[in-house]
Parts: C-alpha cells; sequence; structure tokens
C-alpha cells in the first residue's frame, strides 16, 4: 500500500484470484463505492476508469456519459482506435435516441473514420443522417458517401452520394456524355469567368475586415472557406462541400465524374470570392 492509500497489485494473478472470491452483488457494490469516491475526486481517476466502476455497478447512464469524455479525450490525444470503442460503449450504455443519438454516431463516425477505417464509419453517418433534421442531414449524407467511395463500396457510396445532391438541389450526371460536356462547360467558365457570379450570396452592409482574411485550408471533408464563409447561404456552403466530396470519392472509380464534381466546386468558389473581393474593394 502506497502513502496515498492506494493498493496496488504487484501481479494480475493477486486481483483475478481476489476478484473471483466476490459475488456479483459485492463487486457491484464495491464498484459503486469507488465509483462515488472518484467522482468526488476526479483528479484521481480517469473518465474511462470511472466509466468501468459505473458499468460493474448497473449504473449505465452515468457509465455512457464517462465512456463519452473519455473518447473525447481519446480524440484530443489522437487515439482514434481507442476513442472509437469508447463511443460504442457509450452508445450501448446510453441507448440514445433521437438527437442525443444523431450526436453520438457522428462522434463515432469521426472516430472511425480517423482511425481508417471507412466504411464502417459509413454506416455510422448513414444512421446519422436519418435522425439528423433536414438542413443537417446532406452533412452526414455527405461524410457516409465519402466514406463508402474511399473504402471501395462503390454501390452505397453512389447511392448516399446521390441522396446528398438532391438533398441539396444538385444533379447527378447520369450518362458520361453528361458529366464531360459538364466539365467541359465548367473549365470554360474558369478561364473566361469575369465580374459575373453564379453563386448566391449574402452580403453583410458593412465591410469585411481585412485582419479577418486568412489562407484557405483543405483539410479532409471539412472544407474551409474562410472569410468567404460569411458571403454564402448555408445551402451553398453544403454545395460546395458536396461537390469537395464527390471529387475525392469519385476521383479513382469514375474520373470522368470526378473531375466534373471538382469543376463544379472550383466554379462555386471563385464565385464566392469575386463577390468577397468586391466587397472589400467598396
Amino acid at each position: 500500500m502506497s502513502e496515498r492509500g492506494n493498493i496496488e497489485t504487484y501481479h494480475d494473478k493477486v486481483r483475478e484470484t481476489v476478484a473471483s472470491r466476490l459475488s456479483l452483488a459485492q463487486t457491484s457494490d464495491y464498484c459503486s463505492r469507488l465509483a462515488n469516491f472518484f467522482e468526488i475526486n476526479p483528479r484521481k481517476s480517469d473518465p474511462e476508469f470511472l466509466g468501468d466502476l459505473y458499468r460493474k455497478s448497473d449504473q449505465l447512464a452515468k457509465a455512457g456519459k464517462a465512456y463519452i469524455l473519455a473518447g473525447k479525450r481519446a480524440l484530443e490525444s489522437l487515439a482514434f482506435h481507442r476513442a472509437a470503442s469508447l463511443f460504442a460503449q457509450a452508445i450501448e450504455m446510453l441507448n440514445p435516441t433521437g438527437r442525443e443519438e444523431c450526436e453520438l454516431r457522428v462522434l463515432y463516425g469521426n472516430a472511425l473514420a480517423n482511425a481508417s477505417r471507412s466504411a464502417e464509419s459509413a454506416s455510422q453517418f448513414l444512421r446519422a443522417a436519418e435522425l439528423a433534421s433536414e438542413s443537417e442531414r446532406p452533412d452526414w449524407l455527405q461524410q457516409a458517401a465519402l466514406r463508402y467511395l474511399v473504402s471501395g463500396h462503390v454501390d452505397a457510396g453512389l447511392k448516399a452520394l446521390t441522396q446528398a445532391l438532391e438533398a441539396v438541389q444538385l444533379t447527378w450526371p447520369r450518362t458520361t456524355l453528361r458529366a464531360l460536356i459538364g466539365l467541359i462547360a465548367g473549365e470554360a467558365r474558369l478561364q473566361i469567368r469575369g465580374l459575373r457570379s453564379t453563386t448566391t450570396l449574402v452580403v453583410d452592409e458593412k465591410p469585411i475586415p481585412k485582419q479577418l482574411v486568412a489562407p484557405e485550408k483543405l483539410e479532409d471533408t471539412q472544407v474551409s472557406l474562410g472569410p468567404f464563409d460569411q458571403l454564402l447561404t448555408p445551402l451553398e456552403q453544403r454545395r460546395i462541400k458536396i461537390c469537395w466530396s464527390a471529387a475525392a470519392g469519385l476521383s479513382v472509380v469514375d474520373p470522368i465524374r470526378g473531375s466534373y464534381f471538382m469543376t463544379e466546386h472550383l466554379c462555386r468558389k471563385s464565385g464566392c470570392r469575386l463577390a468577397f473581393w468586391k466587397s472589400m474593394s467598396k
């Protein structure tokens, strides 16, 4: 026993021997008492350990919340497989519904995606899309489509992508010829674009401060337009992101359609930039 009063078993056989002699009721009681102690003294415990204690003492709601906190910490430390396991346990403990389940499925899906378990991730995003509001549904369909496509599940990916496009009033080029024509037209728009923009814009009367201007960053499926976001409706932002996901997911399995969506993505972004610099020059 250390000076702090903690008992440390120097060999796991000691723990196994003691645990084997406890009844289920005793185990539950001891775990409950330990959980209460660590709840009062959180610095002496980590959320995952606390979740295990709650689970063994049949306090499932508290266990689920502890696993969520532990999963978020695991994500921050880049322990993606561990985070995925913890979020899965949280879903099992809480058996959530509605909005709560949607948020948990998104956390679980992100952890799986970062752990390179794309197909599993896609199924979680699909479930989140079923639970999400109409405005958020395209976001999770987009994620599901990309994860299915990059993991080789082409049919499932195309189905999710088509649904995502329909949700934001974009069309899927049904034939390769139509995609090729759209690609050529888009390239032409990029080459000869003048002062007109086809992007639906919401420009504030106040000029955007110049200090907000930052280099554009493109990270995985999170397409950021920096200060340009302020000029776009939520619908147009989703269109740009979905076009990027379609381009990334189709780049190998269907290069022509992938190029078509990349051109569409660039056209929409360039229109946004044009309006931004117009507002800056006022």
